[in-house]
């Protein structure tokens, strides 16, 4: 994807406010796969190999999840079932340059997926939601 349709993404984003990442927790008695049904994406739109910082922080609990992604042009990091449904403050960074935090509830549908995009223009952090 190229830089402008990037700097388009951070500005819908902005707009939305992030109103669409929040949700209320329905809890459902479904096994293990409803216990963990929170996974991170990570995607890199930089020209150039660059190190992306993730930190995500359980609100309902002490659980705490860190990881730094060296991410190539175009790369993309996926990580599933990482996180129990529930209250989560994602934060993400590029260097000291650039940060980024959201925070929302996850957890109303099958399986949800926490998306960080980065790239030269900022840091972007979404949600979706797979029924």
């Amino acid at each position: 994807m190229d830089r402008r349709r990037f700097v388009g993404l951070l500005g819908v984003a902005s707009v939305a406010g992030l109103g669409g990442c929040l949700a209320e927790l329905v809890p459902v008695d479904g096994g293990e796969e409803r216990s963990r049904p929170v996974g991170l994406v990570v995607r890199s739109y930089f020209e150039e190999q660059r190190t992306v910082d993730v930190n995500v922080d359980d609100a309902d609990s002490e659980t705490e999840y860190n990881e730094e992604f060296t991410l190539l042009p175009g790369d993309v990091a996926r990580r599933k079932g990482l996180f129990e449904a529930g209250t989560y403050q994602v934060s993400a960074g590029v260097n000291d340059d650039m940060w980024q935090t959201a925070k929302w509830q996850m957890g109303d549908c099958r399986r949800d997926d926490i998306h960080i995009e980065a790239g030269d223009e900022g840091i972007r952090i979404t949600s979706t939601c797979h029924d």
